[in-house]
């Protein structure tokens, strides 16, 4: 019974193996935390990688782009030595030509003298060995052959056209390829038409001998493996290089006949006889054969394929060389850089530091600058906390003996001009003393680090500024210097009180630009300001020189300046050209 009882129990075993959902969690995340964060040999893995694989991206990249050049070059390479084979046959058609036309400007054959008509064909021929000679009469008979004797009898001709062609147009003529009806060969002739008082009375037909073009073809140096042919208007084959299985008068393939009647002129991608895939340049000739020059598509596209292989090679080999480097390097650096690590944090702890040595130069040179670095940011940071209380404890100081100062200096003038000055000299010295108050409160804010000019002007035109279109001012932010930013805040105030007392603030309409900017034309940036007053009352210059102008005068020296003061009757304009 306990062995019946006990069987039941295992698959329910089994069943649990296959977990849940949670289960199902923690393997994905105990699988993610295998591959995440990196380590620093896959760090560096990747390093390797990044810079071998796009090296290597770029290396095919710039093979394929020589590949392409080197194309471009076969197939022009292939073409001039198509145009080049086709200015040759030319050639040699064009002699046959000249000799046939010479031949037919004979007395001998107007005059019907055969065995010497005959004689002098006989003797033309042998200027172009292979060539042989016939004269036709209109009737098809054939008259004169060279490789026959005079008075043998010839075989009529069997083919009329070409030489029919010949008496109708009274123009040469070049025949494709046909069976020789005397010589039993397959050739090409060209027909030139013999006039007797302007009408045709004969043709001279010369020979074109199909081994003469093979001869011609095989004299040229061309590269090894290109493949040449010689075809006919019939897209037949007259001669080849290499001389192989083509028997003279085979026709072209498909491939090749749809591409001469494509064009007269072009490149083609097909087949050789044997079946071999070429690439070919071909060409016509003046009298319409055909010239072509093709080399096999394998050599091609060889150079390119060998370097693919050699450059595959050397980038497989890198990348592994890469990889391996990384994790070996990572195995050492791994432990140094915990070590690392846990100095740091020491050091960011303000702990003391020992010097300890770890085997890489590097991390010694780090650790030997933690511990360097960790006794001098101890002290520094004692001295820095001295000297910031120091510096606070003399700056505020200070700035409460500058506004004490010019408290007790405000209230002793006003004790002073007490009912010996005008009013308006009291009033004048008070705003003054405002003035620099305000220009002392912008520094105090800035801790007499500086001000920026754009505070400056806004704090000197603020009284002023009731309706915002009277005072315009306009520039970039400018760093002063404590010195310059006082002494422009009192020329400033200078030129509002005056504004306001006699120029374009003292009406209802006048208005007020204040422009600035830095200038270059020296080796040192100056601050150019430029105040204009414009729209106010007609402005007189002064008949003598009072505290303001000579104010705005002092700023040459305290600024090393230049000031110019403009009285046109249109308003003020000053201005200032300053060193910065």
């Amino acid at each position: 019974m306990g062995r019946v009882n006990a069987l039941p129990a295992q698959p329910k075993v089994l069943g649990d193996r296959s977990g849940g959902p949670q289960e199902l969690a923690a393997r994905s995340r105990r699988f993610r935390a295998q591959f995440w964060p990196l380590t620093i040999g896959q760090y560096l893995a990747l390093l390797f990688l990044i810079i071998a694989v796009p090296l290597s991206a770029l290396a095919f990249l710039a093979t394929d782009e020589v590949a392409k050049a080197d194309r471009s070059a076969s197939r022009a390479a292939l073409m001039a030595s198509a145009r080049a084979l086709e200015a040759m046959i030319d050639s040699e058609i064009s002699r046959h030509l000249l000799l046939a036309e010479q031949l037919a400007q004979s007395r001998s054959l107007l005059d019907g003298d055969l065995v010497k008509v005959w004689r002098e064909a006989k003797n033309a021929a042998a200027l172009l060995p292979g060539t042989w000679i016939g004269v036709v009469d209109p009737a098809g008979r054939m008259l004169v052959h060279t490789t026959r004797e005079p008075g043998d009898v010839l075989p009529a001709r069997g083919n009329m056209e070409l030489e029919a062609k010949a008496f109708l147009t009274k123009q040469p003529q070049l025949s494709d390829l046909y069976l020789g009806v005397v010589s039993g060969r397959t050739i090409a002739a060209i027909n030139v038409p013999v006039f007797r008082d302007g009408i045709p009375a004969y043709v001279i037909s010369i020979a074109l001998d199909p081994a003469r073009f093979q001869h011609l073809l095989e004299e040229q140096h061309f590269p090894e493996g290109w493949l040449i042919a010689l075809l006919d208007r019939q897209a037949r084959f007259i001669a080849t290089l290499p001389k192989g299985p083509t028997d003279v008068g085979t026709s072209a393939n498909d491939l090749w006949r749809a591409a001469l009647r494509r064009a007269p002129e072009g490149f083609t991608e097909t087949r050789s006889v044997r079946g071999i895939p070429i690439i070919g340049a071909y060409t016509q000739t003046d009298d319409g054969w055909t010239v072509g020059v093709a080399m096999r598509a394998s050599d091609f596209d060889a150079p390119l394929l060998s370097v693919q292989r050699r450059l595959a090679l050397a980038a497989g080999f890198c990348i592994v060389l890469s990889g391996t480097l990384g994790w070996l390097a990572s195995r050492k650096l791994v432990r140094q850089t915990e070590r690392l690590l846990r100095t740091a944090g020491r050091l960011a702890q303000e702990k003391q530091i020992d010097r300890q040595t770890t085997g890489i130069r590097e991390y010694d040179l780090v650790q030997s600058s933690f511990a360097e670095t960790s006794a001098i940011l101890r002290a520094r940071n004692q001295e820095r906390r001295q000297a910031d209380e120091h510096r606070q404890l003399l700056l505020d100081e200070l700035n409460h003996r500058v506004r004490n100062t010019l408290t007790s200096v405000q209230a002793i003038a006003m004790q002073t001009f007490r009912g010996r000055a005008e009013p308006d000299a009291t009033e004048a010295f008070q705003a003054r003393i405002m003035a620099l108050s305000g220009a002392h409160d912008i520094l105090t804010r800035e801790h007499w680090d500086g001000a920026d000019l754009r505070d400056i002007v806004m704090q000197a035109t603020a009284p002023h500024r009731g309706d915002p279109s009277r005072v315009r001012f306009a520039g970039p932010s400018i760093r002063l210097l404590p010195k310059s930013a006082l002494a422009l805040a009192m020329a400033l105030h200078e030129l509002c009180t005056n504004a306001v007392k006699y120029g374009a603030l003292k009406g209802d309409h006048g208005r007020v630009s204040i422009e600035w900017q830095v200038t270059s034309a020296s080796a040192f940036p100056r601050l150019r300001l430029c105040w204009e007053e414009s729209g106010g009352p007609p402005v007189q210059g002064p008949t003598k020189q009072g505290f303001g102008s000579r104010l705005l005068r002092s700023l040459a020296e305290d600024l090393d300046a230049q000031v110019d003061l403009h009285y046109p009757s249109t308003g003020v304009v000053c201005t200032i050209d300053a060193a910065l």
